[in-house]
């Protein structure tokens, strides 16, 4: 990524860690030319997979609650995670929940008001067929 020319800052947010471990790894890099994979760099690669196969998960049944997700990431990885870490990891991608908002029924009034706004129109069929009603 540096030698693509991106600046520290960038590889930092981009791979979700802290500057200073993205700063050791080059230096690393550049003076032994070769970077030793330890537990950072290890566990670096392990969040990142978790992190797709979540997303993935998440993507391929949009309306499964998060407490469903979890338990299936659990049984197909054998990792334990909090609901919250999972609840992260969906945002982080743009995967958020929302609860759609129950609109009222119409009632005898409502419709009784809709057929005498209509039949006060003189309209004939063709002017009411372009018209949508969108309650």
């Amino acid at each position: 990524m540096r030698k693509r020319g991106k600046s520290h800052r960038t590889i930092t947010l981009e791979l979700g860690v802290s500057k200073t471990c993205v700063m050791n790894t080059i230096y690393k890099l550049t003076e032994a030319g070769v970077v030793r994979i330890n537990c950072v760099v290890a566990g670096l690669e392990r969040h990142l997979c978790m992190k797709r196969h979540i997303c993935k998960m998440a993507k391929s049944n949009r309306k499964a609650p998060l407490p469903t997700i979890k338990t299936e990431f659990e049984n197909s990885t054998n990792v334990k995670l909090p609901t919250m870490t999972i609840s992260r990891r969906l945002w982080e991608n743009g995967l958020y929940s929302y609860v759609p908002i129950k609109k009222p029924q119409l009632n005898n009034m409502h419709k009784r008001n809709r057929r005498n706004w209509c039949r006060g129109k003189k309209w004939y069929m063709e002017h009411w067929g372009k018209v949508l009603f969108s309650d």
